[in-house]
Parts: structure tokens; sequence; C-alpha cells
């Protein structure tokens, strides 16, 4: 095949993945399929123009056929729920071959990435400034948004908008094993000062708060980790006075100042808090009912069509505590769609996963592989391209350039 065309079906592959919620208005969908399409046909372009392939491309494409077979022999009839689970689960898969084949025969495409991040900074600032209904012709936003949770940018919501800019800041550290050149630097903490003050995603201050948690637990046999509790604190404190002073109405100042209010303990704070707000309540609950659904089914497979009744059934056995989001069979969660759709299944794939990016040469991957299956509990779609961008790369500098080789 001509290798022109396989580079332009391979780049369009990642711009899709880029841009996973952009559909030019023509559906309501939050995420696309067009990278998966495109994923799957640079796959194919790959194998026929020089037939290289993934060391472990077939364990990943075996994977992805037990996971399908196994969604089809619990399902209740193949309807829209179904297909997508199937297409979140191939686009997960796809991305990760598909990346890591693009990167052995490309390299990695640092300006790609550097350009598509600061378009969705400069969507962002047209929104800010403007209005933020006004890319609706390029992505159709959820119902709820309302000005006091952020602005969205190419995604269909703030905390979409929180979680991209936070995955592709990691994704960065990543590829510069976690010394970046100053321009990249300067990128991540525009990224990080736009989480805080355009998207105001209480949930991605959660994650970089757990993040800077993880850093300063890398550095505990060292003698530097007072020094970094003592800045990381001080950085906590600001930003949230920051968050708060320049934006006092917003969703995430009100949540703030209820915290404070409270009475009880930190712990009584935080159960207080979680049943307090709708949002919190759902995402909360969202990370821990697929883990006893996955007790209540004996580890089998839930399914795609079950979650609503198991959800409600451990809503009454807590009493109301977990209230919002239930009547719905999707789950909101990485790692708990896996857990519960997959049952003992999913087992075998995490622990497959953990095989696939361990690194006995890089002290630090054991708590990168930890942050990110604690980060993934989190209402992170399976299908989100980034998470599957993030694992080629990490397996990628596992290796460097030595994991492809010939199909036969």
């Amino acid at each position: 095949m001509n290798l022109n065309i396989t580079k332009g079906v391979a780049n369009l592959f990642l711009i899709f993945a880029l841009f996973p919620y952009v559909s030019f208005g023509t559906n309501s969908m939050d995420t696309q399929p067009h990278f998966i399409v495109m994923g799957i046909l640079t796959i194919f372009c790959f194998m026929i123009s020089d037939r290289l392939f993934l060391t472990r491309g077939k364990h990943l494409i075996f994977l992805l056929c037990v996971v399908l077979l196994t969604l089809l022999s619990v399902s209740q009839g193949n309807d829209l729920l179904f297909v997508r689970a199937v297409s979140s689960y191939a686009a997960f898969f796809v991305t990760i071959l598909a990346t890591c084949i693009y990167i052995h025969r490309y390299g990695i495409p640092v300006k790609l990435l550097v350009i598509g991040n600061l378009i969705y900074i400069f969507a962002s600032l047209f929104q800010l400034y403007f209005n933020q209904h006004i890319l609706n012709f390029l992505v159709i936003p959820n119902s709820f948004i309302d000005p006091s949770r952020g602005v969205s940018s190419l995604t269909p919501e703030p905390t979409f908008f929180g979680v991209t800019l936070f995955f592709w800041s990691w994704i960065y550290l990543i590829i510069y094993n976690y010394k970046p050149t100053n321009s990249i630097n300067l990128l991540i903490i525009i990224n990080i000062f736009s989480i805080l003050l355009l998207s105001k995603s209480s949930m991605v201050l959660v994650f970089l708060v757990v993040s800077i948690g993880f850093l300063i637990l890398s550095f505990i046999k060292k003698k530097i980790v007072f020094f970094l509790i003592l800045i990381s604190l001080i950085i906590v404190v600001a930003l949230l006075l920051l968050i708060t002073t320049i934006y006092p109405e917003s969703r995430l100042s009100n949540l703030i100042n209820i915290f404070i209010i409270l009475d009880g303990n930190l712990f009584d704070r935080i159960l207080k808090i979680i049943r307090f707000d709708a949002s919190i309540n759902d995402r909360v609950s969202n990370a821990i009912f697929p883990y006893l659904g996955f007790i209540l089914n004996y580890g089998m497979p839930g399914g795609v069509n079950s979650f609503y009744e198991t959800s409600v059934y451990l809503s009454n056995y807590f009493n109301g505590y977990f209230w919002f989001g239930l009547g719905s069979n999707k789950i909101l969660s990485f790692i708990g769609s896996f857990i519960y759709e997959l049952g003992f299944i999913s087992l075998f794939v995490l622990l497959y996963f953990y095989d696939f990016l361990r690194d006995v040469h890089n002290e630090f991957r054991k708590y990168e592989i930890l942050l990110l299956f604690i980060l993934l509990n989190s209402a992170v779609s399976v299908a989100f391209p980034l998470i599957g961008i993030m694992i080629a790369l990490m397996y990628h500098q596992k290796f460097n350039n030595n994991f492809i080789k010939k199909s036969t």
C-alpha cells in the first residue's frame, strides 16, 4: 500500500483521537466513532504496507475478542447499550495498538499533541469571551451545563475538558520522562490553571491533589519529602483561595465554602459533602457500586443491562445515602465498567495490562500504574482515547523502539 496513504490514515486516526467529542453537530453522542474506524484502518494499513505488527498485538486482539464474547454471552439483546459497550472496548484496545505501531513508524507526534492542546485552550477562551454555546456547532453540550460550572471547550461538559487537559499533561510528562522542556513545562502550567479557572472541575481538582500525594510518596525515601509536602500544601491552599476569590459564585467555590462550614472532623465533612452534592454523590456511587455489584454477582459478568437494578438495590441497602443518578445502566467509571460488566474476566484483563506496563528498570512505574488505576475508578469513559494513547506511550518508554516485530 502507498506509504503516503498509510501515513495520511494514521494521522487522521490521531487527530480524531485527540478530538473525540467533535461531531460537527451531527449527533448527540458524547464520544464519536471516527477514531475507532480510523484506528482499525490504520492497523490494517500498517499490516498491509510492510507487515509490521506489535509483539503483543495478537494478545490485545485476543483480549478484545474475549471481552466482546463475554458481553455477547450475557447480553439481553443487541440494543444500543450493547453497541455502545462494544464500541467502547473496541476503542480502548484499537487505540493502544494503533498508537504503538504509529509511534514505532513515525515517532512520537509531539507537535501534533501541542497543537491539539492549544486548540482546546483557545476554544475555551473563545467560549469565555463570547459565550459557552458558541461552539455548539462542533460539540453538542450536555443539557445541564451552566455558567457556574465553567466552560467545556471542545468537550460536552467542563469536567470532560478538565479530564482531557489532565491526561494531556500527564502524557507530556511520560514522553519526556518527567523532565520536560521549558516550553512543555509552561504548557503544563497553562493546562493546570485552565483546569482550575476555566473548567472549574472539582473532580479534576481531586485528580491533582491525589497526583501530588503520589509524587510525595515516590520521594518518601528521600530527604526532600518534607519540603515537597510543605510546598504542596502551600500550592493547594493558594489555588483554593485563588478560585474562591476570582470565582466566588462558581460551583467549586460553593463546595469549598460548604465544606468549611460543615460540622465534624475531616472524615465527617467528606461524608456529608458526598451526600449533599448530587454530582459528587453520583460519581462516588459509580466508583463503589461496580465492586459491590461484582460481589453480589459472585464474580460473574454483569453485562451491560443489569447495573440499573444493582444500583437501585445498593441505594436501598445504604438507606438512600447514594441517591443521585440512579436509573441508568451506564457506569460512570473506567475500571468499574470492566469490573462489573466483565466480572472475573476483568481480573485477567487488568493483570495483563499490569504486566504490559510494569517496568523493573523504572522505579517510578509502580506509582504510575497505581495512580492510573485509582484515577480510572472515576467518571472516565472506557472509550476515552487519551488513556489508550498514554498506555501506548508508557509501553513504548518501557521498550524504546524494540517492541515491534514482523507479522506472521
